[in-house]
Parts: C-alpha cells; structure tokens; sequence
C-alpha cells in the first residue's frame, strides 16, 4: 500500500499580502471598475505577482526592475528565497511560463493574492470560491462566509451512467 499526497500540509500563521506590498511600492496598478471594486490590471503593473500557497511567480514587465524587486522582496519578512532565472535553473523550474522571479515563503507564512489596500474596493470574487478570475490561489476561501446562502447538495432527477447493472445518480450542487 502506498499513501501519496500532492501537498504537504503544514501550520503557517503569517500571511504575506504580495501584491499589496509591490501595490505599495508602486510595480503594481489596479483599474476601477464601474462597480465600485477594483481590479488587478497586469497589462499596466510593472510587476504582479501569482500566489500559490508559500510559491509564488512575479511578472516583471521591464527587464531592469527585476533587481529592484528582487531587492524589496528579499527584505520582506516571511520571505525565504527570492530566485531569479538563473537560480531557478538549479531547482529545475525554470519554464518560459515561469516568473522573472518565484518567491518562496518561509515555513510559516503563505502568500495571498491580495491586490486591494482597502477592503471595500475588494472584488466581488474576494470572499468567494472562483478560481478563474483571481491571480493565484486563495487558501482564505475554504472558510465559508455565513452571510452567503448556502449550498444545498441535491439528488438530481436523471440517472448516472451504468455500473455493474445498475443505474448510479448524480449529486448535484445548487444554490437555494
């Protein structure tokens, strides 16, 4: 028997708000949208970063900001390793789809996709489950937020496909 798991799970209890930090140091932009929010405009930042846990990859759109923001990373407490392309070689990840610099957090802390600076221009998508539309992954929206309806599981009328002679049914996912 073998027991496999893509992640290791660890405590971590400092979030590292990545975006806001290169928002602050003025690498990142955001538009404001017609509905109040604000939103993370990459084709504008100088840099932005995409969080992935304690990884995340940052985009720096002119080749000589690279060291700056190298620089200001690597005084961020909870930061471990900021790596450039050359050292991403050495641990093999250096993909063309890679970032001009992946940052690792240290052991407890985790990166946050955060853009925002004041939580009333947060997106619609900030306190909710929809991975397409944020700029990494948000471990915060595991906690579900009691003001939303909640998700009700259902039988669905129609069968499933066939299983050993029998029809098995969906479960299906709808919000009441």
């Amino acid at each position: 028997m073998v027991v496999l798991s893509e992640y290791g799970i660890t405590a971590v209890d400092r979030p590292i708000h990545i975006n806001r930090l290169l928002r602050e140091h003025g690498y990142l932009s955001v538009r404001r949208e017609i509905t109040g929010w604000e939103t993370l405009d990459c084709g504008a930042s100088r840099a932005f970063a995409v969080a992935d846990h304690q990884l995340a990859h940052i985009y720096v759109q002119r080749p000589d900001d690279v060291q700056a923001v190298a620089g200001m990373l690597r005084r961020c407490e909870g930061i471990e390793q900021v790596l450039s392309r050359e050292d991403q070689a050495a641990f093999g990840i250096d993909h063309e789809r890679a970032g001009d610099l992946v940052v690792v957090a240290d052991r407890h802390s985790w990166f946050t996709y955060y853009f925002w600076l004041d939580d009333a221009l947060a997106p619609d998508y900030a306190r909710t489950v929809d991975i397409h539309r944020k700029p990494g992954y948000d471990p915060v929206e595991l906690f579900l937020d009691p003001a939303l309806r909640p998700w009700q599981p259902r039988q669905a009328a129609r069968p499933g496909p066939r299983s050993n002679g029998r029809a098995r049914l969906h479960l299906l996912i709808a919000c009441h």
